[in-house]
């Protein structure tokens, strides 16, 4: 079995208070979210389809963090057990992503920024 993941962080605007970024994690099949097109879709399509599900939470839409990344992971089931092999890629590897990736945003720097503005 063959399966492709994105692992990571969602990043956008909120709504109130307008114009902080918000990040939330994520870890969702791309592999299954390519079922949804009746003809073979561009990864670009599947990934700003990925996004769509998280649209609402955020005032100018969602993309992904610079830090996000695609997991391969291929399953190998045999009668003396189970194999997996996992290959990690940047997301920023891929420049047909591009459009789905907010490379200003990183999940810690957006997790350090509340740290140091919260309230002790």
């Amino acid at each position: 079995m063959f399966e492709i993941v994105v692992q990571g962080w969602v990043c956008g605007t909120i709504w109130w208070p307008y114009g902080v970024i918000c990040t939330k994690p994520i870890s969702e099949s791309v592999t299954e979210c390519r079922y949804l097109f009746t003809s073979k879709p561009e990864p670009v399509d599947v990934m700003l389809s990925l996004l769509a599900r998280h649209h609402g939470d955020y005032c100018g839409g969602a993309m992904f963090t610079a830090d996000s990344v695609l997991i391969a992971r291929h399953t190998l089931h045999t009668f003396k057990g189970t194999v997996v092999r996992e290959n990690v890629y940047p997301i920023t590897n891929f420049p047909s992503l591009a459009l789905c990736v907010n490379a200003d945003v990183s999940a810690c720097d957006v997790l350090s920024d509340m740290m140091d503005n919260a309230e002790v």
